[in-house]
Formats: structure tokens, C-alpha cells, sequence
């Protein structure tokens, strides 16, 4: 029996379990039907920030697609919806188009209290009135009017309820859907709210009594969409006033429709971007923002191309060529662009390339809605602002970049066409590693960005000082890698680099190969690259315009016969794939000719035959820094005594020589010219005079050594050598003589003495001393002071002389005695 009971209890059971679950199931529906209705009416910059993406819709447009999704239809005939927005009041009348279909947006004249539809003729010349230059012949069945009435054209109820019972009752609407649009301004207090309550009561009324008189006589039915347009501030602050400021009150019935729509005109007609369906933490996101705003990447660089001048510093000197070529680039933004829209694409790919980053890209700017907006205007157009000051601040930056040494000249040059140039100035520019924009955040949008000249008469490459930043990226990773592998690797720097810096261009991907440029191109190139580094290594800005070109001049010669050198001794070092590159840049360069002889001479080519790239002048500016410097600071020191000698130095580069024999022979003017101003300075200004030649000895003699371990002229060395031992010794007397040359006698003596170079001759050193002493007895120097003028003079020429040099292998200099000059010392002293 308590079996029986039990299982009749156990069956009873089941069913009201069963009950249960159905009735959890409903209430979690219901629920979520609910939550989905409080979304639907939430502001857009909190769906867009759905981290948990728990809408299931996607949120209104614009007023079109709440029509569209929203309004009347056959299986709802008549329709009354509530449509809250924080966008702007619509002004004026307006002609939309969706989906081939046409909406325009009518208003009453003030004195007219009833509802009469605008015919299919009226709407026609609406449209042509409101879209001029568009005559076309319209297809009124694809046309709808919304009628827009706001509501406080309305003195009395009476009048409301007239013309929302017109609107209802009547069937001569065009294509048979009529809608009507009741705007009401932002709620200010509880009065008004309690008018716009009434006012939806009185609307209801209507709808109702049509209702009724629809059931009654059956006619044809019209579609009818009435809205109830609420226009809502937002709530800047969670303060006490704002939570008592009275507004639209959320009610829910089944007689309203209750909606939020952020913006109320179509995206494509304010040409903005549609984020309605956008969530921030979608990974498709990014691209679908990235992809809208692409079509309006025109507009935004036209429209942001005054503010972006606004952010950039000029100097004065710079000024008139500024505003020419600012003119001349406003040309290339227009619609129809003067160079056929190159420049302009070329800058909308790299405006997408910035908006296209994760980080600090257009998401960015979606972000940044987070922050407290205006109480008006639609969160589609706050980010249209914050996206026009991105892009103002991008195209500002671009712009800095393009006038930087005054480039832009480059481009489509009037004075100077080059077809190539102007293919490697839209290269460079749409390649982000060179021509880099930084990401200005919230905090700094309101830089200035300062407009460099570091190139005295502009570049002559397109973006070099860009190229010459990336390039120089790479040298601290090059000297770290060589610090830490010249034990073992066991080569020279210059080859080393050269290596290094191939391997970085060449597995750093750019859009064009540094590699493989033209003579002409890299010619221009390193021109700019002097330029860039006179200032910062050489420092040349301190020099007049005259002389600052003469050594830039002596200082380029040098680099680029210098990396041609480098090039034929380690060219062959580098991987195959170069010398196939730099063919094929030799083939392009030849004129065009049949393409079996082209074939035949690329067979034909050797390394010999091909330039130097980039790789072998920045291996030269790094290992040959130092012995630049010095070359600079012994050039400086000509500049300093003649002028006329720094430009006979000049001409030498105009001889056929090897690079270390033009050295040489500058270096012989510059031993000839400190020479013969020992002879001919005043005793006065001797002592400036020593002190000035003397601040070059150590330049000079590291230039020397250069020239001993790589000229091949083995007597013109030697000869230079001698030249300034002699010229040291004139200059150790000279001070040992209390800076008297006695008209160049003490001077023309030495030349005589040591007229073959025996400086470990002991005699010599005996009339050299005695020579001082007579200079100094003619000045009456006492016998103590003498005799320890001569012990220095002995010890320093002992030092000087009677010591050779040893260069090792490491370039580091050692002294020995030389073991001839040491026994005749002995000799001579016993």
C-alpha cells in the first residue's frame, strides 16, 4: 500500500515539476524580453561598449531605419511609436534616401491647424527645390512624406487632436503610407512634462476613435506611422540637482513603441560613419569603423587641411615658400586634383594605414565617447568631431613632414620635372617606417608642430631627413653587436658594418629597396645626408654660408669616394641577391632596346660596374667618423688663415686621384700654409698662433696614420711624414725660443739643419740648442732659466723624436726607443 501511495505521489509530482520548469522558462523570457526593451532604449555609447554583448539587436540608425524596422506595415496597419534622441532639432525640409526608396521631410505652414498630405506634384518640386542641379523624373511610388509638426505649434488641445485624427482619416497619401512626426523640445520642467503626457494622451484618443471608425467602414487601408520625436539633454553629473531635473519618464505600453535612436538624418547624408551596430570588444570591430570611414577619408582631408596649418610653426625665413607650396597642395586635395589624384590617394592610404591601428587608431576615438559629451547632438557626430581633430592633428604631422626641407618642391617640380622623383616621393611618403606619424593622444591635441629647414636650399631627396632617422636607427644595435663579437669574429669594422647594415635593410621590409637606387638618386641622397650631419657631427652651423658649403663640398667628395672604395673591397661580401638587384637597376636605367641585347649585357655586368648604395656610405659615416671629424677640424683651421688655400683644396677633387692621394695633397697645403705663418707672425700673436696650429695635431695625426696604412703611394706618404716632423720641431723651437722666430731666421735654420729628415742626428740636435740659446741670450734671459728651457727643449725633442711609432693591427699606436738614437745619445755624453 505505501508503494502504491508513494507512486501515486511520485506521478502527481512530475507534472508540477514539470510546471515549474515551464513557468522558470517563461519568467526568464519574459525577463529577457524585458531587458532587451530597457536596451532599446539606452543610449548608444553604452551598446557600443557592451563588453558582454548582451543586446540581441542591433541599434537604430536613424529615423529611416526606425521607420523601416518600426513603423506600419500590412500586418500592422497603423502604428504609434516614441522615439527618444539626444541629436539636434530638425531644421528645415530634407530629401533622404533609403534603399532606392525616398523620403522627404515636409513641414506646415503655422497657420495651417488641419493635416492635408503633399501630392505627388508637391513632393516632386519639394525634392527639386531642396536638391538643386538634380532635375530627374522621380517615381512617386517610391516616395514617402514625413510629415514634420512640432509640438508647440499647437495652441490647444483641440487643434493637436483635429489634425492627429486628420492625419489618421485620411487615404490620399502617396504610395499609402503616411507619417507624421511630432517633435517635442527637452523636458524643463513638470509642467511641460505633464503637457507632452497629455499631449500622448490626446494622441492616443485619436488613434483609438480611428480605430473604431476603421472596423466600422471598411475601406482601403492607408499604412500610418505617427511618432512621437522626444528630444532629451543628457545627464552630465550624478549630482543631486541633475537627478532632480525632471525628464521623458520610460513607460512601457502596448500601444507605444518606445525607442532610442542616436542620430536622426542617415550617416551618408551627413557624410559620417555609421557605429550603430559597432561593440568595441568585437575583433571585427576595427575593421568594419576602418572600412566606413575609408569613402569619407576625401572629405575629412579637405575639411581638416585649414585647421592642420593652424597647427604648424613656421620661422619667418621659411614663410613665402611656405604658403607657394601650401597652395599648390591645396590643389591636390580638391576633387579633381591638378596631378590626377595621386598625392591625394597616396595620403588618404596612409590617414587609413593611422586609423587602422588597434591601439590609437579610429577605435581609439570610439573610446574616448566614454568621456562626458555635450547634452546635445548625436553620439555619431561627437565622433566625427573627435575623428576631424585625429585627422587634422595625422594631416598637420604629414604636412610638417612633406614641407620639411622644403621636399614638397620635389614633387611635380616646375623647375626641374623628374618622373622617377616624383615615384619615389609617393613611395617614401606611403611608407609608414620612414615617414612615421606619431599618435597624438587626448592630452596633446593641441601641439604645435615646428617645421624644420636643416638643409640650407632644401633637399634634393624626397623625405631624407626621414630616410636618414631610419636609417640611423640601426647604429647603436650595430656598435652593441660589434663590441660583443670582435673577439671572435676577427674583422674589420667597415666590413662588419657593411654586413650588418645589409642584413637590417634587408629583413626589414619597406616598400622600396634603399638598395637599389640610381647614381643620380643616391648622389642626392648623400648630399642631404652631409647636410643632416654638418650640424649634429660636424658642426658646421658655426661657419659663413661661403665656407659651409666648401667643406660640405670636401666632406660629401670624401664620403662618396670613400663607400665606392668600400664597395669594391667587401661588395662581393654581401649575398648574391644584391648584385642581382643592383642588374637589374642597371638594366632599368639603360635605354630601351631590343630585349635580347638587354639580356646579353646583364649577363655582361661585373660588381665593379655597379654604385654604391646606402649600405656603404652609412658603413662610412660610422667607421670613418672620427677621421671625418678630424679631416673637418684641419679644414676649419685653413678656413681660419686662408681662404684662398680651403678653396685650391676644393679643386683638388677635380683630379683623377685615389681618395687617400686627395687627402694627401690637401694635407700638403695645410703643412705648407702652417709653415709659413710660423714664418710671418708677430711675436705678439705667436703664442695664439701655436696654441691655434697646435689644437690640430692630434687630427693631423690621425689622418696621417690613415694615409700610412692605406695609401699606396708609399713616398708620397713619407713625404708627408717628414714634412710635419719638421713643422712640429719648427714649433718646438719656436716656443722654447719665448716665440721668437727672429724674422724666420730660427725657422729657415731648422729647414736647413734638418733638411734630410736625420732628426737622430746629434749634431743637429747640438746646433738646434744653440741656436735657442742664442735666441734666448739676444732676449737676456738669466743662465738658469736658459739652461732649463733647454733641458725641456732636449727632453721634448726626445719624446717627439726619438721615439718611433708601431701601428698595430687594432689601429693602436706603441713607442720604442729607436736603439741608433739611444747609442749615439750615450756617445755623445761620455
Amino acid at each position: 500500500m505505501n508503494e502504491v501511495a508513494a507512486s501515486k505521489t511520485h506521478d502527481r509530482d512530475e507534472p508540477n515539476e514539470k510546471k515549474q520548469e515551464d513557468n522558470t522558462d517563461e519568467i526568464e523570457q519574459a525577463s529577457q524580453k524585458c531587458f532587451q526593451l530597457l536596451l532599446q532604449n539606452t543610449a548608444l555609447q553604452h551598446l557600443i561598449d557592451d563588453r558582454n554583448k548582451r543586446r540581441k539587436f542591433i541599434a537604430y540608425a536613424d529615423i529611416l531605419d526606425v521607420l523601416e524596422r518600426e513603423g506600419a506595415n500590412k500586418g500592422n496597419p497603423h502604428v504609434l511609436s516614441k522615439v527618444v534622441t539626444h541629436d539636434f532639432q530638425l531644421i528645415g525640409g530634407y530629401v533622404l534616401t533609403k534603399n532606392s526608396h525616398t523620403y522627404v521631410i515636409t513641414r506646415d505652414d503655422l497657420s495651417q491647424r488641419s493635416y492635408v498630405p503633399k501630392s505627388a506634384q508637391e513632393l516632386t518640386d519639394t525634392y527639386q527645390m531642396i536638391v538643386k542641379g538634380e532635375k530627374r523624373i522621380l517615381d512617386t511610388n517610391q516616395m514617402t512624406e514625413i510629415r514634420l509638426k512640432n509640438l508647440r505649434d499647437f495652441v490647444q488641445e483641440t487643434d493637436l487632436f483635429t489634425y492627429v485624427l486628420d492625419f489618421f482619416r485620411d487615404h490620399s497619401t502617396p504610395n499609402m503610407h503616411g507619417v507624421l512626426v511630432l517633435a517635442c523640445d527637452p523636458v524643463m520642467s513638470e509642467s511641460m512634462l505633464m503637457h507632452y503626457l497629455h499631449a500622448q494622451y490626446l494622441v492616443e484618443k485619436a488613434y483609438t476613435s480611428q480605430l473604431k471608425a476603421n472596423k466600422e467602414n471598411k475601406t482601403v487601408k492607408v499604412l500610418k506611422t505617427l511618432i512621437m520625436l522626444i528630444y532629451t539633454n543628457r545627464v552630465q553629473t550624478q549630482s543631486k540637482e541633475s537627478l532632480a531635473q525632471p525628464s521623458y519618464p520610460l513607460i512601457f505600453s502596448s500601444m507605444w513603441k518606445h525607442v532610442f535612436v542616436d542620430a536622426l538624418l542617415p550617416a551618408d547624408y551627413l557624410n559620417e560613419v555609421q557605429i550603430n551596430d559597432i561593440n568595441l570588444f568585437d575583433k571585427n570591430a576595427l575593421t568594419q569603423i576602418c572600412e566606413r570611414i575609408e569613402p569619407n577619408n576625401s572629405k575629412l582631408l579637405e575639411n581638416s587641411f585649414e585647421l592642420a596649418l593652424n597647427s604648424i610653426s613656421i620661422n619667418a625665413r621659411n614663410q613665402d615658400g611656405f604658403y607657394r607650396g601650401i597652395h599648390i597642395f591645396k590643389q591636390y586635395l580638391l576633387s579633381e586634383p591638378i596631378d590626377g589624384g595621386d598625392f591625394q590617394c597616396t595620403l588618404r592610404g596612409r590617414l587609413q594605414d593611422v586609423l587602422s591601428d588597434p591601439e590609437n587608431g579610429a577605435t581609439q576615438c570610439l573610446r574616448l565617447l566614454r568621456l562626458p559629451l555635450r547634452e546635445r547632438g548625436s553620439l555619431r557626430s561627437e565622433l566625427m568631431k573627435i575623428l576631424a581633430q585625429k585627422v587634422k592633428l595625422i594631416l598637420a604631422e604629414m604636412l610638417v613632414l612633406v614641407f620639411e626641407n622644403r621636399t614638397s618642391s620635389l614633387y611635380r617640380s616646375t623647375k626641374e620635372p623628374n618622373t622617377k622623383i616624383d615615384e619615389l616621393f609617393l613611395q617614401l611618403l606611403s611608407e609608414p617606417k620612414i615617414v612615421r606619424v606619431s599618435q597624438c593622444t587626448q592630452a596633446n591635441q593641441d601641439r604645435q608642430f615646428i617645421l624644420k629647414d636643416d638643409i640650407p636650399g632644401g633637399a634634393c631627396f624626397p623625405f631624407s631627413a626621414r630616410v636618414h632617422a631610419y636609417l640611423s636607427s640601426f647604429r647603436d644595435t650595430c656598435f652593441e653587436i660589434y663590441e660583443r663579437t670582435k673577439q671572435n669574429i676577427n674583422e674589420r669594422l667597415l666590413k662588419f658594418l657593411i654586413l650588418q647594415i645589409h642584413a637590417f635593410i634587408q629583413t626589414t621590409p619597406l616598400k622600396i629597396d634603399l638598395n637599389c637606387l640610381s647614381r643620380d638618386m643616391m648622389q642626392r641622397l648623400l648630399h642631404d645626408i652631409v647636410h643632416l650631419e654638418a650640424n649634429t657631427t660636424f658642426g658646421l652651423n658655426r661657419f659663413p654660408q661661403q665656407i659651409y658649403n666648401i667643406l660640405i663640398n670636401n666632406i660629401y667628395k670624401f664620403v662618396d669616394y670613400a663607400s665606392m672604395d668600400a664597395f669594391k673591397m667587401f661588395g662581393g661580401s654581401k649575398p648574391k641577391k644584391d648584385v642581382a638587384i643592383v642588374k637589374k637597376e642597371t638594366k632599368e636605367e639603360e635605354e630601351k632596346k631590343e630585349v635580347v641585347e638587354e639580356e646579353k649585357k646583364i649577363e655582361t655586368v661585373v660588381v665593379e660596374d655597379i654604385k654604391f648604395q646606402v649600405t656603404e656610405v652609412y658603413a662610412i659615416l660610422w667607421s670613418h667618423e672620427d677621421l671625418l671629424c678630424n679631416f673637418v677640424h684641419i679644414l676649419f683651421v685653413v678656413y681660419d688663415y686662408s681662404r684662398r688655400d680651403l678653396e685650391k683644396m676644393e679643386n683638388i677633387w677635380q683630379n683623377q686621384l685615389t681618395l687617400h692621394e686627395y687627402v694627401a695633397k690637401m694635407l700638403a697645403i695645410v703643412l705648407d700654409m702652417m709653415q709659413k705663418s710660423l714664418e710671418i707672425t708677430s711675436v705678439e700673436n705667436m703664442k695664439h698662433k701655436l696654441d691655434h696650429l697646435s689644437s690640430i695635431s692630434q687630427a693631423l695625426e690621425h689622418v696621417m696614420q690613415w694615409l700610412n696604412q692605406g695609401c699606396s703611394n708609399k713616398d708620397l706618404t713619407k713625404n708627408l711624414s717628414r714634412r710635419w716632423d719638421l713643422l712640429k720641431l719648427s714649433m718646438l723651437c719656436v716656443t722654447a725660443a719665448k716665440y721668437q722666430t727672429r724674422n724666420g731666421a730660427l725657422t729657415r735654420s731648422i729647414k736647413e739643419r734638418f733638411a734630410n729628415y736625420q732628426f737622430d742626428n746629434i749634431d743637429s740636435l747640438k746646433a738646434l740648442s744653440i741656436l735657442v740659446q742664442n735666441s734666448l741670450n739676444q732676449d737676456r734671459v738669466n743662465e738658469n732659466e736658459i739652461n732649463e728651457v733647454l733641458q725641456w727643449l732636449v727632453q721634448n725633442y726626445v719624446g717627439v723624436f726619438g721615439l718611433k711609432t708601431a701601428a698595430s693591427h687594432r689601429h693602436e699606436i706603441g713607442y720604442t726607443i729607436s736603439n741608433d738614437f739611444a747609442e749615439k745619445w750615450r756617445s755623445a755624453h761620455n
